[in-house]
């Protein structure tokens, strides 16, 4: 009983994720996605929540995570949540992110982080 209770727990530790500040995961964002279209960032995290046309045919997209719930009865509910703004010229092209709204993450202080770093294992599969 006591090594699988240990192989769970080495399991688990693999999972955890580093918690960047909202601005160094911005940097990271530009960094990975930086000079491509919006349609490569939404073809990997999905459509956006709402598109705004900006003067010289530049547009702003808002990207949301889903509105998880935490496990807890606290009334109203927490939600464990992400949502940034994405930057694109009039090529759609993007150009900058700035993160909007970072919860606390399921592994993390951070949902932003948990969704947009790399972890050492695939812990979606963890619920």
């Amino acid at each position: 009983m006591k090594k699988y209770l240990l192989a769970a727990l080495l399991l688990l530790a693999g999972c955890v994720v580093t918690t960047e500040s909202p601005h160094e995961l911005a940097i990271d964002l530009h960094q990975q996605y930086g000079g491509r279209t919006a349609n490569q960032f939404f073809y990997s995290y999905g459509r956006p929540a709402s598109e705004v046309s900006l003067p010289g045919g530049y547009k702003s997209y808002r990207w949301t995570s889903l509105k998880e719930p935490f496990d807890s009865d606290e009334v109203p509910p927490q939600y464990y949540y992400c949502e940034i703004e994405i930057y694109t010229d009039n090529q759609d092209i993007i150009q900058d992110f700035a993160i909007l709204v970072d919860s606390v993450g399921k592994w993390s202080a951070s949902r932003c982080s948990e969704i947009f770093t790399a972890p050492p294992c695939d812990c979606r599969r963890y619920p």
